[in-house]
């Protein structure tokens, strides 16, 4: 029996990794090779719990129940599983297994490989990962928006717009489109200075973004030109009246507003309703046309492709 005992202790040194047999009915560590003595020190003779976790208690998260039969035999199941040890403050993996000891006992071996610098690279990786998505959302966003404004730019309506018509053509959803040019602006550039003019876009942006759904889309199309992108969720002759009602109001909101260094401006606005033989180009095309009639018939209106 001593033979055998040294057999298997002698292939437990071979292995690089710390190894330790536990006896499962005392939970006595009977053998531990050198390799494990070296980072825990003498541990055998002693209960488990208390040499390797420094508990008065054996330990809840035991693998023993799993590893025997009904009649406490080894059932041939291995177990591989990561545990941190706060007493030592180290992650392990775990490879464990019964088996029947030389002397008739049935113990538990266990292989721990210290895992802590794999751990700390991959906290590290996951660290980099969360930074490098944060990052690019930021760009995404950065993308999305007009620097000057803030308000979303026109390669964001378009696709707004694209993904709009998409939800026309296949589910029959409508929506509509305004145009909001600020009249006569290059006077206020000429009479009070483009950086004034900057302030006049920033706060027009402000104004409207307070008053908007958040289910609008609503950007800086170019220059002066601002875009409003409005679902018209119902479909209805109705939602396109509660639309119209809207941009009407929104048209005076802008007009009684005071905006900082100039007072008073005023805006004209194109609206078009989407039909179901709309496309990207026409729906703005109906649009552009009815600010071009505001723009003719005095400024400071709201024009309804095909209503007048």
């Amino acid at each position: 029996m001593m033979i055998e005992n040294q057999l298997f202790e002698a292939l437990f040194e071979m292995i690089p990794f710390g190894i330790y047999v536990v006896d499962i009915q005392t939970y006595q560590v009977i053998y531990a090779n050198r390799k494990y003595k070296e980072t825990h020190g003498e541990c055998t003779d002693k209960t488990c719990y208390d040499a390797i976790y420094k508990e008065d208690y054996p330990c809840h998260h035991c693998k023993i129940g799993q590893l025997i039969d009904a009649q406490d035999k080894p059932n041939n199941t291995t177990l591989i599983f990561e545990r941190f040890n706060e007493y030592n403050d180290c992650w392990y993996q775990h490879h464990e297994k019964a088996l029947c000891w030389p002397d008739g006992r049935i113990v538990k071996y266990t292989i721990e490989v210290d895992i802590s610098e794999l751990r700390a690279v991959q906290n590290r990786l996951a660290e980099a990962h969360a930074l490098l998505a944060l990052k690019n959302k930021e760009l995404i966003e950065i993308n999305r928006h007009d620097e000057l404004t803030k308000a979303f730019n026109r390669s964001h309506l378009n696709q707004v717009l694209s993904d709009q018509i998409y939800d026309k053509d296949r589910y029959g959803k409508l929506f509509s489109v305004v145009l909001i040019d600020i009249d006569d602006f290059k006077k206020i550039n000429d009479n009070y200075g483009h950086l004034v003019g900057d302030t006049v876009l920033i706060e027009l942006v402000q104004l409207i973004n307070d008053h908007i759904s958040q289910t609008d889309c609503f950007g800086r199309w170019g220059g002066e030109e601002f875009m409003m992108i409005i679902s018209n969720t119902k479909n209805t002759t109705h939602d396109i009246s509660l639309i119209s009602v809207f941009v009407k109001k929104l048209c005076t909101l802008i007009a009684d507003h005071t905006f900082s260094n100039i007072g008073h401006c005023t805006c004209s606005l194109g609206v078009a309703h989407c039909t179901q033989e709309d496309t990207m180009i026409s729906i703005v095309k109906n649009a552009d046309d009815a600010l071009y009639l505001a723009k003719l018939q005095g400024k400071n209106q709201v024009i309804f492709y095909n209503e007048n």
